[in-house]
């Protein structure tokens, strides 16, 4: 991995008074009806006081797993366990690996914070390359895979790369049939609509090996008051849960009363405008305002983030260094490839889940900055 600094640390240093699309998090405007949810915090946490945990925790999970079109888990409620966030969610995941003494293939490029907890684990890694993902033939690509698991995110962070339902039980079969594990990281699965099908349903039917990691934070405007999720098959279901328990009794009910809140008002006003518009619209002022610049869009589908290849000689530290100079932070692409962050010095990672008049101030010194870089280069 690379040397310099990671990810995150990139991602605090914009946490500052900056204009900051850096890191992936719901950062957006509040709509008004998510205004009048803020409207009544003093009530929800009253409730939070007086009202007992478990059920908090089953209303969020019917709540969240209803939104996204899951409900086969809705069954069995108690197979989802909660954490504080996603990143916690992969640290209970790799124990277990470690634990197993598994090797993991990984998908490259993804967010470094991944590759980096499993290796703290000694977990042995294998990168396999997004633009080659899903291969032709999946089942031979799992057949061959070299690993006891496949660890995926999908969609991916940063380039969108999603599975269609068809792809997803495709590759989902041929890991039971290899005996593979299966590890999906699907945090951004609410900005996809290939997502929005039952996938434990698929799973569970096939009775492989699997984990899947959810997350609120990448959805709703809640200032980080958010939610991870770990869901396991039901043959490993309980030892995850001994490696979770010691890692946190509970999350904060004020915190589950909050995103149900949010989730309820998605359902009543549409996701489009509760969540997505703010991305689509900031999408669509970037990628037209740099259309005739070496920024290329490297998205393969539409979530929260940009992904941008320089068509230049400069790299996404260049144009990250200066960008800082008019307090814009961005995130280069060399870490996203973790294990050949070389193959990463051209790209740069941009969060569109911003209110639009910071991503506008962000997107035109993007704009200029490239250029600039551009002309100094010829």
């Amino acid at each position: 991995m690379a040397d310099e600094m990671t990810l995150t640390e990139y991602e605090k240093l914009s946490m500052a008074e900056v204009c900051n699309v850096s890191d992936g998090h719901a950062r957006q405007t509040q709509t008004h009806t998510q205004s009048e949810i803020v409207q009544r915090l003093h009530s929800l946490f009253l409730t939070a006081e007086t009202t007992p945990q478990t059920e908090f925790e089953s209303q969020f999970k019917s709540d969240f797993f209803s939104l996204a079109s899951q409900p086969s888990i809705l069954k069995d409620l108690g197979r989802i366990l909660l954490c504080h966030s996603s990143s916690s969610a992969i640290e209970i995941i790799a124990n277990y690996l470690r634990q197993r003494k598994y090797s993991v293939s990984l998908i490259e490029p993804t967010f470094d914070n991944i590759p980096r907890i499993l290796s703290r684990h000694n977990i042995p890694l294998r990168s396999f390359l997004d633009d080659n993902f899903p291969p032709p033939d999946i089942d031979a690509f799992v057949r061959d895979l070299a690993t006891d698991a496949l660890f995926l995110v999908c969609p991916n962070n940063p380039t969108g790369s999603v599975l269609d339902q068809v792809q997803f039980s495709a590759l989902a079969t041929s890991c039971r049939k290899y005996h593979k594990m299966l590890i999906i990281d699907v945090c951004f699965r609410l900005y996809s609509k290939e997502m929005l099908w039952d996938q434990y349903e698929i799973l569970d039917e096939l009775g492989g090996e699997y984990a899947l990691i959810e997350d609120t934070g990448k959805t709703w405007p809640t200032v980080d008051l958010k939610v991870g999720m770990l869901i396991t098959n039901k043959g490993i279901a309980a030892d995850i849960a001994l490696i979770h328990d010691d890692y946190l009794l509970n999350v904060s009910p004020f915190t589950l009363g909050l995103l149900s809140a949010y989730i309820a008002d998605t359902k009543a006003v549409g996701l489009y405008p509760s969540v997505l518009q703010v991305c689509q619209e900031n999408r669509e002022y970037l990628l037209t305002l740099c259309s005739d610049t070496c920024l290329q869009n490297a998205t393969r589908t539409h979530v929260n983030l940009v992904w941008l290849r320089i068509g230049s000689t400069f790299t996404g530290e260049d144009l990250y260094r200066e960008l800082v100079k008019a307090n814009v932070h961005i995130l280069p692409g060399t870490n996203f490839f973790w294990s050949n962050p070389q193959f990463g010095a051209h790209f740069c990672r941009i969060a569109l889940s911003r209110t639009h008049h910071s991503f506008k101030y962000a997107a035109d010194h993007l704009r200029k900055v490239a250029i600039d870089l551009d002309k100094q280069t010829l």
